[in-house]
Order: structure tokens, then sequence, then C-alpha cells
């Protein structure tokens, strides 16, 4: 399997394009939600060998809002949200109008919603453009919600949405949100290991 993750050049590079131009895709559904301008470094492609090499770049103790949906399909994968938690309250009144508390609004709350909303608009834009350049039709499952601290998502990240604690290949997109919040926003693609080949074989590499 570890073999599925070593890449020639012109393979990364095309990986990196896929993932910028699918990000970039992702950054403008967001900027239309906020009527903000949202800017983006490019995007890296990430190998680790567990999902505890993953560096979830937030100082020790910050509380964590993470949104992520399932890619089921010929190309399966998952796709991931983090933001400060502070930052999807933010959000939110960016959204709403008024300030939320997602923590205690009860399952379905408002708060919740419109963020459900903005990471299928977000996800669904991401998946759209990746699916346009492989040929392939790519779905994704309603988006699920975390919040906690950050000693806790890399746990949450491997249990309950990568569900492995091997080798990981990650797309990571660094998004921010101009005059909005000083920490980023990341995105993050993930597919199955298994799947990275037909993934390259479908762009044509």
């Amino acid at each position: 399997m570890d073999g599925m993750l070593n890449f020639t050049p012109v393979q990364l590079d095309a990986l990196k394009e896929v993932s910028s131009i699918s990000a970039g895709s992702a950054s403008t559904a967001l900027a239309q939600f906020v009527g903000k301008k949202v800017n983006m470094r490019p995007p890296e492609v990430v190998i680790v060998d567990k999902i505890n090499e993953y560096c979830l770049p937030y100082n020790e103790g910050s509380s964590l809002f993470i949104m992520h949906s399932d890619i089921p399909g010929s190309i399966k994968g998952r796709i991931i949200f983090i933001c400060l938690y502070e930052h999807a309250l933010s959000l939110c009144s960016i959204l709403l109008g008024e300030p939320q508390d997602l923590e205690s609004e009860p399952p379905g709350g408002i708060g919740a919603s419109s963020l459900k909303e903005v990471g299928m608009v977000m996800f669904g834009s991401y998946i759209k453009v990746l699916g346009d350049m492989i040929n392939k039709l790519l779905l994704i499952t309603p988006p699920q919600l975390w919040i906690g601290k950050d000693h806790s998502a890399r746990g949450y990240i491997s249990n309950n949405i990568l569900k492995t604690s091997g080798k990981i290949l990650c797309f990571h997109s660094c998004l921010w949100i101009e005059n909005a919040y000083g920490a980023p926003l990341y995105l993050i693609f993930v597919p199955d290991v298994e799947d990275v080949t037909s993934l390259l074989e479908a762009l044509g590499i």
C-alpha cells in the first residue's frame, strides 16, 4: 500500500494542480457566502505516516471547529474544513447577522445549519471541479460538525473521519477571509490510499 504514495515529480505536480484548481473553486464559493474576498495560499500535497504526525497549526489548548463530509463512489475519500471555534462563531455572525453559540444551541440549530450549508457548497464546489477534471461524477455526504480541544482533534479525525491509523495523502489548502480573522482556515481533501492510482490514471498521468 505504501508504494501507492510514491510519486514521480510529474505526478506530484499534477496532484498539486488539481488541488489548486479545486480549492480555488471552494474559496470562491466561500467568498460568495460571506461577501468578502477569500485569499488562498498555494495548496500542498502532504504525505504522513499517521494522523498523529499531521500538524494542526494551532496553539496548544485551542478550541477547534471541524466540518467534514465523506466522498463515496469511484474516487473515495473525505473532505475536511478546520478552523478555530471562535472563527466558526464569527462566520455564523457574518452569515446570520447576529452572534451564535454552537455549543449551547440544540441539534439542528440555526448556527450549525448555516455552517453546514456553507460546507455543502464549498465541498460541492471542490469535488465538482475535481470530478470535471477526471471525468467522473463525485458526490458528498451531508457535512458533520465537531467542536473540541486541539489535543482531541487528531483522535477524532483518525477514528471518526479517516477511520485509519495508517499512511495518508492530504491535499492541504490554507484560506483566509480578508479583514476578518488572524488565523487561517484549512480545507483538506484526503483520498483513500487505494484510489490514488485511479485518480492519477483518470488525470492521464
